[in-house]
């Protein structure tokens, strides 16, 4: 009889208990499966709550997200990527010595970018052929890259695509269609994140009353998602609308002082308007859920060129909600509205309004278009589980 496979998890971007990867994190705990799990060094969880977690890489995950434009950066860059592909290729060495004798490893990596796939090809061809051929790998990639990167790490990544040990999946529509130039048998993978017993509660969520609340802002503190001049427009919404409860949550990572500054204003602004609330946390998952699911709207004031095809996950749990968004135009945020069949407006029609409310029923409703929005929804809007545990 086959050995039963052993599932790991490589994920050098799990480094603290917020953010995206800790989200996946929170998954894992459930799994009916076990799973190993390999973590940044930074990574604690003081509960502990994957058994089997190593504390491994340390690789910054993130600095590879940059393209370089120096030849100093570039040499850098170029040193990072094979650090990073040895640490997988020492990763995945570790995970077959700790299994038991031709016991086959099914190896999962998430939210990678393009560079994070070159190490991971380099990290394979320089792996023992023989530990190679009792391995499996399913690669989610989440962050689109353009013409530059493109050209930089094209052969690393069809020469990943040929390998009959990879299957490549993309969180999206349009990066599915970059994947599927090399890779005509990649597929879409869930988006969501958060487990099963929260999706039921955005469920019951659509069948109640929406309070009277608008969420201006959800996530980490960053310029290009429209943080800096997020005092300002709360500002001019609570005077325009004093009905209505104007919601900010964020995080601050790092020490960057404009992002201080302004949260000290969104401070004060909460303390000079009864209908300014600020939530300075991490949310929970059914935190998250909740408060999308029971407001009014969400405000996605994400930037061009930034956002002109970079994703993000906030749309998807808006649709999920059915939650109407207001977003800026010739984004990606804009056109995935549209394939959701999201009703969404413009931002800046929402800081020229003087009654929110009462133009909420004029978000366009989009008739969605370049693919079935029936059939996207549902490769998109499933536990994130599946994917890991699939066979």
């Amino acid at each position: 009889m086959a050995a039963k496979r052993k599932l790991c998890l490589l994920d050098p971007g799990l480094s603290s208990l917020t953010g995206h990867h800790a989200m996946i994190y929170t998954q894992l705990a459930v799994l009916e499966e076990h799973l190993y799990l390999y973590t940044h060094q930074a990574f604690n969880d003081p509960q502990h709550r994957v058994e089997r977690t190593l504390p491994f890489f340390e690789s910054d995950f993130y600095g590879m997200l940059a393209s370089p434009i120096s030849a100093e950066s570039r040499q850098k860059t170029n040193q990072r990527l094979h650090f990073l592909a040895w640490e997988y290729k020492k990763s995945i060495e570790h995970a077959h010595s700790t299994a038991s004798d031709n016991q086959p490893i099914q190896f999962i990596l998430h939210s990678l970018a393009i560079m994070h796939l070159h190490a991971v090809w380099l990290a394979l061809e320089a792996l023992d052929t023989d530990l190679l051929a009792k391995s499996r790998f399913r690669l989610g990639v989440i962050y689109p890259w353009n013409d530059v990167e493109g050209v930089l790490h094209d052969h690393a990544f069809h020469a990943l695509g040929e390998m009959t040990q990879v299957e490549i999946f993309a969180a999206e529509a349009e990066l599915l269609e970059s994947v599927k130039s090399c890779l005509p048998r990649a597929q879409i993978h869930p988006c969501c994140v958060l487990p099963e017993q929260a999706f039921q509660q955005c469920e019951q969520s659509k069948s109640t009353t929406r309070k009277n609340q608008v969420v201006c802002y959800l996530g980490d503190a960053k310029q290009e998602k429209g943080f800096l001049e997020l005092a300002d427009n709360m500002e001019k919404l609570a005077k325009g609308d004093s009905e209505i409860e104007w919601v900010a949550q964020f995080t601050i990572t790092g020490h960057s002082q404009a992002l201080i500054e302004q949260k000290e204003k969104l401070n004060n602004l909460s303390n000079r308007y009864s209908n300014v609330t600020i939530c300075e946390r991490w949310l929970a998952d059914n935190e998250l859920l909740r408060l999308i699911g029971e407001s009014q709207g969400l405000v996605l004031n994400y930037r061009v060129p930034e956002y002109a095809y970079k994703n993000s996950g906030f749309i998807w749990l808006a649709s999920w909600c059915e939650t109407p968004v207001w977003l800026n135009k010739d984004t990606w945020l804009e056109r995935e509205a549209e394939r959701l069949g999201l009703a969404y407006a413009y931002v800046p029609n929402l800081l020229s309004s003087k009654v929110v409310l009462a133009n909420i029923g004029k978000f366009r409703e989009n008739e969605p278009r370049e693919i079935n929005s029936r059939e996207y929804k549902a490769n998109l809007f499933r536990p994130f589980k599946e994917w890991i545990l699939a066979e």
